[in-house]
């Protein structure tokens, strides 16, 4: 935006201070104006190519073969709406060229000269700036470079864990936003590695550190870039301009080069998500409100930290207080968690059987029986099963039975290894086993449910019931 303005002063780079000092040098007439007419003209000329290229795809006629001179057009549309980006750049950079000729380079903002050339190979130097050190530190730079790997490393401090890491969060949650546009997946792991190779190899040649890059992804994407091989094209063009084309950069305004990025991540907004969100799973909108405004008014690093944090706590509140069924089958308790049993889980099981007995023998029923049905509980740990032994015991005194149904092979193994609890390959068996009580003339009482239908009752209740003959637990 400050290049898009023409905005001369420094401008910091947080959203708060950068809109702040931004919009302070616009009030403060500190602009080009041709740099505004310029950077706003390449933004409209960027939207309408592309529009035209959407457009272009409609207009063929389903087996009709067009004449020769529609489809040379069409062709050249699809030519320049491709390349839109670098036409811009050209253009821009022709008109710079005409504005240095006759001495009105004061009136654009130009791209700082570089060094010409490749950056020389050698082995990297372990050396941090004053600069830099004085950035992080707030102490007075005295123009000495710091040497050695132990100073860089305590000069980095945490941030020699944080950055990769950083970097790594980026470049995932980069390719990820790509791979749902474009329907293809993305490996983690494979970027992780692909990471680590690229910025070793290059600090052999004075590399910025090697991250992805959500502007310059943007501005692949909206060049038609397809495949992997666009990073050869990429690699092969820069190595080029490094070693030919640098003193033609001079030539280049700064606002062209702002209002492709910014028309690139234009595209990006999809406003329609959030609406999306709010109708499947409105919570789901609270990580992402939190990832967003944590990035944008407390930066990258701690906005991404921060939407993290609140991911977990919110994925352990799921945990501890997880949806659930249940069921009364004559003097039986049916409690079904749709969770797995873990140690966040342990109170929140013992409590709900506890608040079911209680209100079930208020409302007259003689529960002598409570089934843990574990058919949707696809792992257990030791927490959890010291805590239903303690359940066993407890109701035990009580003179009620406690027996886990439907547990998978693996969970059962573990409640057989790690307690004395009775375990029965389904309801129906821990109905009948004996340790319920309960005689074949029983009947339901579901909550909140009308009378029984017809039919053999006793076939009907004794079957593996189903989720439509639970009761959801209304705590949640």
């Amino acid at each position: 935006v400050k290049h898009l303005f023409g905005v001369s002063r420094s401008v910091r780079r947080p959203f708060v201070s950068n809109v702040k000092d931004t919009f302070g040098a616009l009030f403060a007439g500190d602009i080009k104006y041709w740099d505004v007419i310029l950077g706003f003209s390449c933004i409209a000329i960027v939207l309408i190519l592309k529009r035209m290229k959407k457009e272009s795809s409609k207009w063929d006629t389903p087996g009709e073969i067009p004449p020769t001179h529609v489809r040379i057009s069409r062709k050249v549309i699809w030519l320049l709406s491709t390349g839109r980006n670098a036409l811009v750049v050209l253009v821009s950079a022709l008109i710079g060229a005409i504005f240095i000729s006759q001495n009105y380079d004061h009136k654009l903002s130009f791209v700082k000269p570089m060094r010409e050339g490749l950056p020389p190979g050698e082995f990297p130097t372990f050396a941090s700036s004053c600069e830099t050190v004085s950035i992080r530190t707030s102490l007075p730079c005295n123009n000495q470079n710091r040497t050695g790997l132990e100073t860089v490393l305590s000069d980095f401090d945490v941030g020699i864990v944080t950055v990769p890491l950083i970097g790594l969060l980026e470049t995932v949650a980069i390719a990820q936003a790509f791979a749902r546009q474009n329907n293809y997946r993305v490996n983690p792991n494979q970027e992780l590695f692909a990471l680590g190779v690229a910025n070793v190899a290059s600090s052999f040649v004075s590399s910025y550190p090697v991250t992805g890059s959500f502007s310059r992804t943007a501005v692949n994407a909206q060049s038609g870039v397809r495949t992997p091989a666009a990073g050869l094209v990429t690699g092969s063009v820069v190595l080029l301009a490094l070693g030919v084309l640098t003193p033609a950069f001079k030539y280049i305004p700064q606002a062209a080069l702002g209002a492709i990025i910014i028309s690139a991540v234009l595209t990006m907004v999809d406003v329609r998500i959030l609406l999306r969100l709010w109708k499947v799973k409105a919570m789901d909108l609270l990580p992402l409100m939190v990832a967003f405004l944590g990035t944008l008014f407390l930066g990258i690093e701690y906005g991404v930290a921060l939407a993290v944090a609140v991911n977990i706590i919110y994925l352990l509140l799921l945990q501890a207080r997880p949806h659930s069924s249940w069921q009364l089958l004559g003097n039986a308790l049916v409690l079904r968690p749709h969770t797995g049993l873990d140690f966040p889980t342990v109170t929140f099981v013992r409590e709900r059987i506890e608040e079911l007995r209680l209100k079930l023998t208020a409302d007259g029923h003689a529960i002598s029986v409570v089934i843990l049905d574990c058919s949707s509980v696809m792992d257990i740990d030791f927490s959890m099963v010291l805590a239903l032994q303690d359940m066993y015991n407890d109701l035990r005194r009580g003179k009620i039975a406690f027996v886990c149904a439907c547990a998978s092979p693996p969970v059962q193994s573990v409640l057989e290894a790690g307690s004395k609890l009775p375990v029965c390959q389904s309801v129906r068996e821990a109905i009948t086993s004996g340790h319920s009580g309960i005689s074949d003339s029983m009947n339901v009482r579901p909550h909140a449910a009308n009378e029984a239908r017809s039919g053999n009752e006793t076939d009907r209740l004794l079957q593996p019931f189903n989720s439509r003959n639970l009761n959801p637990d209304e705590n949640l």
